[in-house]
């Protein structure tokens, strides 16, 4: 069951994409949810923003994630899509 896998490697995979963020290649990343306010939100899938400088380099870090390795995401349903971005964060 994919949600077994998920718990399974979910540290480690936690402990890589902080690693990911702090090195500014995944700046944010998180669930995507099915609705709004649920106390209990069903799970609909997953995003992230990911700097790279070509399509093949997203899918090679991508194909580094352990959710990858662990079939808990199916990257030939991944969508990768060029972003390009017209604001920055404010810094605190």
């Amino acid at each position: 069951m994919t949600k077994d896998r998920r718990l399974a490697v979910r540290a480690r995979h936690l402990e890589n994409a902080k690693l990911a963020n702090s090195k500014d290649v995944v700046p944010f990343a998180g669930a995507m949810l099915e609705s709004h306010g649920d106390a209990s939100p069903k799970f609909k899938g997953s995003v992230l923003l990911v700097k790279a400088d070509s399509e093949s380099a997203c899918r090679a870090i991508l194909e580094g994630d352990v959710y990858v390795a662990s079939e808990v995401w199916d990257l030939s349903k991944a969508q990768i899509i060029p972003f390009k971005t017209a604001l920055t964060p404010i810094s605190a």
